[in-house]
């Protein structure tokens, strides 16, 4: 039957070079997506050796594409892409910071050597924020989305700065820099101010009681005793500022225990703010507080909690101007009771908002200096949340007012 082993043979034929010319037009495709990415590359500060860039052209540049140009190319793409991989690999190696990469689902993708170095160090683990809270103090990393400062370690050996950088659809960057050293420079100093303070307020007590004496039982003449009411008032001021670090320092060095009890927060709420209500009336503005029946289970330590709310409060009352409003609020979600401070003040700059927290930073604006403080009200906030494992944040738009809120996991 010659005329249909022909048409075999032609149908055959044809086929297998319909296939080739698939082939070939699917391998153009690609070579030009690796060309594509290796111009990307290219474009990065790499010191690309000039030997490579003429190749390149000279590839790019061809008019004959054929089979062997064809290899040819796959062959010097693949080889520019492994070096380039390579170098970015041998950086990520050499950095002594420990980097780890999220995928979309939180799965931990990659991990660099250092991160071996870490006591509890799993080489494939399924969740990268389960995984940090076994690294680090337990807190919560859900979200992988909020920066922390000078986390410890389960053993306390160790402190970390950990950063969270989104890669757009492709997961996150986790890096976890090495604070062990600033965190004891930082406690050596808290305790030597800490040890001063404790000195200063010997030989303040009795400034304070010798210049009551002398009022009380008229021992100076008339003219002397603005000045002796002056003494007394500043060595109030100055006590107050001795106290205030001390509770920062004291709290900041892990001496601080915290007596966790559960309890409702909405009465605890109340009975602070009929405190602070007389403050804000002199001020004439309102204060919206939670209603009582709203009942809120938290677990923390009350006094702590307390000042540190108390804190936000007068802050809020301090820094707004009369006949606005300052609110208190309390709300659960997402594993946490967050307490929400608002007010109508004077608002805080962006490029402000990120040093409120810290030990006696203070704006140099005039609504600021016009306010007595030192600076320490918010710091204390910022360690009562870190000691409970919870965190305070700020928005805030200046002329419109501030929203602090402190969260604490439940």
């Amino acid at each position: 039957f010659p005329p249909l082993w022909g048409t075999i043979v032609l149908a055959s034929f044809g086929l297998a070079t319909l296939e080739i010319v698939r082939v070939n037009s699917d391998l153009d495709q690609k070579l030009i997506r690796l060309s594509v990415w290796d111009e990307m590359f290219r474009h990065s500060d790499y010191d690309w050796d000039a030997r490579q860039s003429a190749e390149r052209r000279r590839l790019l540049s061809a008019q004959y594409k054929n089979a062997r140009w064809r290899l040819q190319a796959v062959d010097f793409f693949n080889e520019d892409l492994v070096r380039f991989l390579s170098f970015n690999n041998a950086i990520l190696s050499s950095i002594d910071d420990v980097i780890m990469v999220a995928d979309p689902s939180g799965r931990v993708a990659y991990q660099n050597p250092a991160a071996q170095k870490l006591d509890g160090y799993i080489a494939h683990p399924a969740q990268a924020a389960a995984y940090l809270s076994t690294l680090l103090d337990g807190r919560g990393f859900d979200g992988l989305a909020t920066n922390a400062t000078l986390v410890p370690t389960r053993d306390g050996k160790r402190h970390f700065n950990v950063a969270f950088s989104p890669i757009s659809e492709m997961g996150v960057v986790i890096s976890l820099h090495d604070t062990s050293a600033q965190y004891e420079l930082d406690q050596a100093k808290n305790d030597m101010v800490s040890l001063v303070s404790h000195e200063l307020r010997t030989p303040l007590t009795s400034i304070r009681g010798y210049s009551d004496m002398l009022l009380k039982y008229d021992l100076v003449a008339e003219k002397g005793k603005p000045f002796l009411g002056t003494i007394i008032e500043e060595s109030q001021r100055l006590n107050g500022l001795i106290q205030s670090f001390l509770d920062v320092a004291y709290i900041e060095s892990g001496r601080q225990k915290l007596a966790l009890t559960e309890f409702d927060a909405v009465p605890v709420m109340k009975d602070m703010m009929d405190v602070l209500r007389p403050v804000a009336a002199a001020k004439q503005i309102r204060i919206d507080a939670p209603r009582e029946s709203q009942s809120t289970r938290v677990r923390a330590d009350r006094l702590l909690l307390v000042q540190a709310l108390s804190n936000l409060m007068t802050n809020a009352i301090k820094y707004s101007p009369s006949g606005t409003t300052v609110s208190l609020s309390v709300s659960v979600g997402d594993g946490s009771v967050r307490f929400q401070v608002a007010d109508q003040g004077f608002g805080i700059p962006p490029e402000d908002t990120g040093r409120v927290f810290e030990k006696f930073y203070r704006r140099g604006n005039k609504e600021t200096r016009d306010q007595s403080g030192f600076g320490l009200g918010l710091a204390f906030v910022k360690e009562v949340a870190v000691k409970h494992g919870g965190d305070v944040q700020v928005e805030s738009e200046v002329g419109k007012g501030s929203r602090f809120t402190l969260s604490i996991p439940n």
